[in-house]
């Protein structure tokens, strides 16, 4: 929430929103196409960087650090480019349209894991619990909801243009 209201902050200070929403309308048309021909690898997407194991057991605060990590989506591997897409369009929109979706963007990011961990309870191992949380599979289904949605914020940001 923080980091996006943040984005669209400095955006709006250096009266740049017009440049940051043109380059948004560019990511998402890529988003389109990466959707489209099922491509599995995400473009800037930070697949070696993870969360530093012994800040994360520092009691509460390393749970806030690990959440807000995990939360913000743009520090960790990502499974779509639609990911900083959305952080585009959030910083291109103003800042109270970029708190909110950071707000939605962090509780949709936090809810695959929070169902997993309640699904797996003594069942599955951590391993493979996250293993299947973050799991790469690229069904119809998965690219056709990603065209859909890139397709959506390119309606979205382009009517802003009239």
């Amino acid at each position: 929430m923080l980091t996006y209201g943040g984005l669209a902050l400095v955006a709006s200070a250096f009266d740049a929103r017009l440049v940051v929403r043109v380059v948004a309308i560019a990511w998402i048309a890529f988003c389109l196409c990466w959707h489209a021909f099922g491509f599995v690898k995400v473009p800037l997407g930070r697949e070696s960087l993870q969360a530093n194991r012994q800040w994360a057991r520092k009691g509460p605060m390393g749970l806030v650090y690990f959440g807000a990590v995990l939360g913000i989506g743009l520090l960790t591997q990502m499974a779509s480019p639609l990911v900083l897409g959305g952080a585009l369009v959030a910083a291109s929109s103003g800042v109270w349209w970029a708190v909110l979706y950071g707000t939605g963007f962090g509780a949709g990011r936090s809810l695959p894991a929070f169902s997993g961990a309640m699904a797996g309870l003594g069942r599955l191992d951590p391993g493979q619990l996250a293993a299947r949380t973050i799991s790469r599979r690229r069904t119809w289904a998965t690219r056709l909801a990603g065209s859909a949605a890139s397709l959506l914020a390119l309606g979205l940001l382009l009517s802003a243009f009239r």
